[in-house]
C-alpha cells in the first residue's frame, strides 16, 4: 500500500512538470492533485501496472507448461506461498 501511494506521488509529480504552472492573477501557481485528476480522467499508474501484469499472467497462462517464463513464474509464485506459510 505504501508503495502505491509512492508511486502515485511521483505520478503526480512528473505530470505537474508535464503540464506546467497555472497563471490566476498575474500569479503563477502549480496544479492541485484535483486539476491534475480532471485532466487525466481518473486514470493513473497504479491502475495501469495492476491491468499490465493480470495481461501478463494471462499471457503466463496460456503458454505451455515447458516455457520458461511459465516455468521461473510458477516457481517464484511457489517458493512466495511457501515463505507465507513460515511465517505464520
Amino acid at each position: 500500500m505504501e508503495e502505491e501511494r509512492a508511486l502515485a506521488v511521483f505520478e503526480r509529480k512528473i505530470l505537474r512538470k508535464i503540464y506546467g504552472p497555472v497563471k490566476e492573477n498575474e500569479l503563477w501557481r502549480i496544479r492541485r492533485n484535483d486539476e491534475l485528476e480532471a485532466i487525466i480522467k481518473g486514470e493513473n499508474i497504479v491502475r495501469f501496472i495492476k491491468c499490465q501484469r493480470i495481461r501478463w499472467l494471462g499471457h503466463i497462462e496460456r503458454m505451455q507448461d515447458t516455457a520458461i517464463p511459465k516455468k521461473r513464474c510458477c516457481t517464484e509464485s511457489c517458493m512466495q506461498q511457501g515463505e507465507e506459510e513460515d511465517q505464520k
